[in-house]
């Protein structure tokens, strides 16, 4: 073959593709290339044994591509938690409502109990006030163990007590009660105390006026 007896082989070929030639050696070769019509077949022949010579050589691993990965956050709430969370929070409002209604109900206890001493709410039915004749003054029926009575008089527009009489028997006169009349009704009871000073009874109420 020509190119064998030329000294050119695909060796060689591979040898010019792959600049490994003497510069005198390369002319040559390509000298060759120019003049032959069996280049073509050859060069591809050359390629090819490049392309086998590659597939022996050790080939390095590609390079791995450097990638930033984001910072990590904090975990988000799971479901569980989320539940917990709402759970704890529900029992808190309804632990922190109940208590502000006790306090509410308790002072609103206190407010009635405090006007209901001072308007007498607690009466005894068989005890009634009467009105002797002639309105000469006021008597009542005498309680058992009762040392004093104290006849109270209270105006519903002052919302206040504003007169007190004091007397040990179950009467006192219109002259005595008469200062703390006015115009518009007002209601008047009687307490009875025993000698401690402590409220055994309270009356109902009647109304008067100068």
């Amino acid at each position: 073959m020509r190119l064998t007896s030329r000294g050119i082989d695909e060796y060689t070929l591979a040898a010019y593709l792959a600049g490994r030639l003497a510069p005198s050696r390369r002319r040559e070769v390509a000298d060759f290339l120019a003049r032959n019509e069996d280049a073509r077949d050859v060069l591809y022949a050359a390629s090819q044994l490049l392309e086998t010579e590659g597939d022996g050589q050790d080939t390095r691993p590609p390079t791995l591509t450097a990638v930033s990965l984001p910072p990590k956050r904090k975990p988000l709430l799971t479901g569980s938690r989320k539940l917990s969370v709402l759970l704890w929070t529900t029992v808190g409002l309804v632990c922190l409502t109940a208590f502000v209604t006790t306090i509410l109900v308790a002072f609103r206890v206190g407010v009635d109990a405090g006007a209901a001493n001072l308007a007498g709410p607690r009466t005894d039915p068989s005890s009634l006030v009467t009105v002797t004749g002639g309105f000469e003054g006021l008597s009542w029926q005498a309680a058992a163990d009762a040392e004093a009575y104290q006849v109270v008089v209270w105006d519903d527009a002052q919302d206040a007590v504003v007169g007190q009489v004091e007397s040990e028997v179950a009467f006192v006169s219109y002259e005595s009660l008469q200062g703390f009349l006015g115009e518009n009704p007002r209601r008047v009871w009687i307490d009875a105390y025993d000698d401690s000073g402590r409220l055994l009874q309270r009356t109902r109420t009647v109304t008067l006026q100068r």
